[in-house]
């Protein structure tokens, strides 16, 4: 039976399961010496045939799918792999606020922090915030936020009176409006899970 996965969940938001914040994704699977053709099965039920070794899955938000692939030979016979399941979840994490105009005390005091709104603990390690006019430049970040908790990004330590999750020197935040967001990927983050809106909108 071939081996299978799903590209995307090796960048899961979760530690515990495969949780992803798109619906597209790419099912792949090994090669089998014999195999006339290939049937990848989302439920049970079989999607299509063919005899490549992976095919792109169109996926349902807020919902888990199962995927598995058989094997066929020439003779008909089959071997089905053990099956693979992907949650769905477009909007797990959120920006929050973005504190861009500094305190009294230091116009640097600036910080963004986000939210995790899923009812589950999930990890930033492959997520990242994007400024649309490069400054801040992409700050990858790192990890995770609890069911329902915050995750607190300072400019400085002193920019508030809560300990920061991560401190970083980035560039000020534009004072007449800063397009940004918060990404998902494996590699380079790609996926936008949310944003703020277009400066022309506010």
């Amino acid at each position: 039976a071939p081996a299978v996965s799903v590209e995307e969940c090796a960048a899961s938001l979760s530690t515990q399961f495969c949780f992803i914040p798109t619906m597209s994704a790419t099912l792949a699977w090994s090669s089998v010496a014999g195999t006339a053709y290939y049937a990848y099965a989302k439920g049970g039920v079989i999607v299509a045939t063919t005899t490549a070794t992976m095919a792109a899955l169109s996926l349902t938000a807020n919902a888990s799918s199962t995927f598995s692939v058989a094997a066929y030979d020439a003779a008909g016979n089959a071997a089905t792999s053990t099956s693979v399941e992907v949650y769905v979840e477009t909007q797990s994490l959120i920006i929050n606020e973005i504190a861009w105009a500094g305190t009294q005390a230091e116009s640097s005091d600036e910080w963004i922090e986000l939210k995790n709104i899923s009812p589950y603990g999930l990890t930033l390690s492959h997520s990242a915030l994007v400024s649309a006019d490069g400054s801040p430049s992409y700050i990858q970040l790192s990890g995770t936020i609890a069911p329902g908790g915050y995750y607190l990004l300072e400019r400085r330590e002193e920019a508030t009176s809560i300990a920061g999750d991560i401190i970083l020197a980035f560039d000020g935040l534009s004072n007449d409006g800063e397009e940004m967001s918060f990404q998902w990927g494996s590699g380079n983050a790609t996926s936008t899970m949310d944003s703020t809106p277009a400066v022309s909108l506010c």
